[in-house]
């Protein structure tokens, strides 16, 4: 695309002219969305790194690249250890499918229980064998807690591959309808 000016422009009309046209040019169809860290839908999930039950660091962004399964749970809460039933089911049956954005399904378990013992003793009894468990043992004050705005147990987000929220306020009984919506 060749750029010609009218001879009588003054000089440094011709320069903000160009410089504008270039400018404008130049980004037309460049500009890229940013994606907002938080926990509305469509947002990136904010990062969570805690210790996991044996101690060594987890982060919630090691699982990029997988459908994730974001759960927050108390052991001693009937309904957060009932619903691992259907956890384990969705876990067992879909951690090497294949999604729209993400391969296979993890489970990232946040406790929010004081005691490690009590945590421990729960993931052992409910058999749960998805490697991502994590606590901070601040209960309620856990950085997860208020970086999710979770006020109620048992609590699930849906993360996508990408590291985008893509479900939240997710019901057990919904989950295997949910998950596959998703499945490639």
């Amino acid at each position: 695309m060749e750029l010609t000016m009218n001879n009588n422009f003054p000089t440094k009309n011709k320069l903000l002219l160009a410089v504008t046209f270039v400018v404008a040019f130049s980004l037309s169809g460049c500009i890229t969305e940013k994606v907002t860290s938080g926990t509305k839908l469509g947002n990136k999930a904010p990062e969570i790194i805690s210790n996991g039950i044996d101690g060594k660091t987890l982060k919630l962004s090691d699982s990029k690249g997988k459908m994730v399964l974001l759960e927050f749970w108390c052991a001693t809460s009937p309904d957060c250890r009932k619903n691992h039933n259907e956890l384990k089911r969705q876990f067992n049956s879909k951690k090497n499918s294949d999604f729209k954005k993400g391969d296979g399904l993890t489970i990232f378990s946040v406790g929010l229980d004081g005691d490690k013992s009590i945590w421990a003793d729960a993931i052992q009894q409910d058999e749960l064998s998805w490697k991502n468990h994590v606590n901070d043992f601040k209960g309620w004050n856990s950085d997860a807690v208020i970086k999710y705005e979770v006020n109620t147990l048992p609590k699930y987000y849906l993360i996508d591959g990408d590291g985008i929220v893509i479900h939240k306020n997710i019901l057990a009984k919904d989950l295997d309808k949910i998950l596959n919506s998703y499945l490639d």
